[in-house]
């Protein structure tokens, strides 16, 4: 009688164990870690590629002639010509950066070349944003931005970029969400 006490106390610490491990390997949604960074790299890498649908400052952007653009596509942070840029995104990190019909005279005159990488924990995304240029306005800035993903679907993708600006000796962090749609 002992023995099969034991043996149902084990049976229940083994299913209960299962149990808990199954649970740890999935999301929230139901979907496991692998299914939904599977999901999240189809959605990314389109056929199609993304452009910019909305672009937020908070606080509102300080800009050089003294203005506030809380609206970056139409308080003047951002260049009519900017605004059809297309990103396309590759499964191998790889990412291009296309100035659309629109070439601005100081941006870049043809598709460039960029990477792009995706955290383990699907909360960041890591890229170089288009609209900010090296010193010399004849290329983007190849640096590459940790991006908070505030959502990733088949047609839209939301992200936050949070940074510390130094211009004119006073330190401001600002936080740009910017929203991309499916390019048409």
């Amino acid at each position: 009688m002992k023995a099969l006490k034991l043996s149902l106390i084990a049976i229940l610490a083994c299913a209960a164990l299962v149990s808990c491990k199954k649970k740890d390997e999935t999301t929230t949604s139901g979907k496991s870690d692998k299914d939904k960074r599977t999901e999240y790299i189809e959605y990314l890498t389109n056929k199609k590629g993304w452009v910019l649908e909305s672009a937020t400052s908070s606080p509102a952007y300080e800009l050089l002639d003294g203005s506030f653009a809380t609206d970056l596509m139409k308080d003047g942070y951002l260049e009519e010509c900017e605004l059809d840029e297309i990103l396309k995104f590759t499964e191998n990190g790889g990412m291009t950066i296309n100035p659309g019909d629109d070439v601005c005279e100081y941006g870049y005159p043809q598709e460039v070349a960029a990477t792009w990488s995706l955290s383990e924990d699907l909360k960041t995304l890591t890229m170089q944003l288009p609209f900010f240029y090296n010193d010399e306005y004849n290329s983007y800035n190849s640096q590459v931005e940790e991006c908070q993903i505030l959502s990733l679907t088949e047609s839209q993708l939301r992200i936050k970029y949070t940074f510390d600006d130094y211009e004119a000796g006073a330190k401001k962090v600002y936080s740009f969400t910017l929203t991309y749609k499916i390019n048409k």
